[in-house]
């Protein structure tokens, strides 16, 4: 199974005042439903998406999640990570999408 979990600094985004919170979380829920994939869970302000369609799960997570790295409001983004399993083990791992991304 494969999921993505982003958190935004909420705090820093209201302080700021450059985006609206929620534009953001409307835009990465848009961004994610046009490749299939739902909020799965919402703990706070992590949010973690998924998809069912197992066989496309990678292709249909990473699409928005390249596209948002790419946004201005990305600089606010906390953690961001492409989690994951093997189907007989219950130890997932996480995968920092964030390291290799570089404010302007």
């Amino acid at each position: 199974m494969f999921k993505v979990l982003i958190q935004l600094d909420e705090d820093l985004i209201q302080k700021d005042k450059q985006f609206d919170l929620f534009s953001i979380y409307k835009d990465i829920n848009t961004r994610f439903r046009e490749t299939n994939c739902y909020l799965l869970e919402q703990n706070g302000d992590r949010y973690i998406y998924s998809t069912e369609q197992s066989d496309q799960a990678l292709s249909n997570l990473f699409i928005p999640s390249f596209d948002i790295k790419e946004l201005p409001w990305f600089k606010y983004v906390k953690e961001f990570f492409l989690v994951h399993n093997e189907y007989d083990k219950d130890e997932w791992e996480y995968e920092d999408m964030k390291k290799d991304w570089k404010s302007n």
